[in-house]
């Protein structure tokens, strides 16, 4: 399991380098700056994936109403960028896993 906990690190260490790792951790340390600001993109964050996981027929009017009520931080350039360079870091996570999954031939 060394050789694993090694390689693992070696990944770790290699996404960290990426031009996707560094922008996010710009744009939180960006948001992180105002501890109250912080706190609401968390609880937006948080709200938002118990929505995703429940899913749902109702889910469309959830997402509505969460946008409304977090509207005064999502339109905010420094909140808006952190979110995207999230989803940046998540898609260059699903593809590290997607391919990791397919070289193992798990389905």
């Amino acid at each position: 399991m060394t050789d694993l906990s090694n390689l693992a690190q070696t990944v770790i260490d290699t996404i960290k380098d990426t031009m996707e790792y560094r922008q996010y951790t710009e744009a939180l340390n960006e948001v992180a700056q105002d501890r109250d600001l912080y706190y609401r993109v968390r609880e937006l964050q948080r709200k938002n994936f118990i929505i995703h996981s429940e899913g749902g027929d109702n889910m469309v009017e959830r997402m509505d109403a969460l946008t409304k009520e977090y509207e005064d931080v999502i339109y905010l350039e420094s909140v808006s960028n952190y979110l995207l360079k999230e989803a940046e870091v998540c898609r260059l996570m699903q593809d590290l896993t997607d391919t990791v999954t397919k070289g193992l031939e798990i389905d």
